[in-house]
């Protein structure tokens, strides 16, 4: 994909949906633009992760895996927690919070993603209050549509007991 292609494919993501490529494009050869083939696990549960990814083509699948290489007790079965799928992103939590990774993120189909280490994203962020406060309120949307869909499970769950 060419640099101009990945940066109106990264201003359509909802992170930084609301900008322009223009708020974007001095920083975009600071980025890493990866092809993740199928089954490629890219975070793994519990395992350091530095960086956000920015799904531009493609699905991924976010698992608590039944076996995990740092979980003392293994689970009955993995557990699903959702598909990422093109113009989202995965690794928020652990860019933000320096924990390490909540779950195992793996390609469900070849796919696309633009990794951006958080040093770029806090210079981005530190480059421009408006870009700032723009990628910061669309990423209070996604982790809320996370928390709310995450609610909406349990709560289905529960019905189905």
């Amino acid at each position: 994909m060419e640099h101009v292609d990945v940066l109106h494919a990264l201003v359509r993501t909802s992170i930084f949906r609301d900008l322009t490529v223009g708020d974007l494009r001095e920083h975009l050869l600071r980025f890493e633009h990866m092809e993740v083939p199928e089954g490629s696990v890219v975070l793994e549960e519990g395992k350091s992760n530095s960086a956000l990814y920015m799904v531009v083509r493609g699905s991924f699948r976010v698992v608590l895996l039944e076996k995990s290489s740092v979980k003392e007790a293994e689970r009955f079965t993995d557990i699903e927690l959702g598909v990422i799928r093109a113009g989202t992103c995965f690794g928020e939590f652990s860019l933000f919070d320096r924990a390490p990774a909540s779950a195992t993120v793996l390609a469900l189909e070849p796919s696309e993603v633009v990794r951006i280490e958080r040093g770029e994203i806090e210079e981005l962020l530190g480059a421009s209050p408006h870009v700032a406060a723009v990628v910061y309120q669309n990423m209070i949307r996604v982790l809320i549509g996370r928390i709310r869909r995450t609610d909406r499970n349990f709560d289905l769950r529960l019905a189905l007991g």
